[in-house]
């Protein structure tokens, strides 16, 4: 059986993985990058305008877009 100590500690440990996530997320939003998720054991991308696509190729052609910015200084880099 686990100590209350033990059950606040893993809340503590919950609460600063949530963080580090959220802020993962935003900071890829703001640099155009597509976020990847595991839904029902199939990979998906949320795009920056909201939706939602399995399409890797797609995916893909962003990143190489977004790569050809940075190369060009004309995108801002994650900080």
């Amino acid at each position: 059986m686990r100590t209350l100590e033990e059950y606040q500690f893993s809340e503590k440990i919950q609460k600063i993985g949530n963080e580090a996530v959220r802020k993962a997320k935003e900071e890829a939003q703001k640099a155009g990058l597509p976020i990847a998720y595991s839904l029902n054991g199939r990979l998906v991308f949320q795009l920056t305008d909201g939706s939602v696509t399995d399409d890797v190729e797609k995916v893909d052609k962003i990143y190489e877009e977004i790569r050809k910015k940075l190369q060009n200084g004309t995108t801002r880099k994650c900080e």
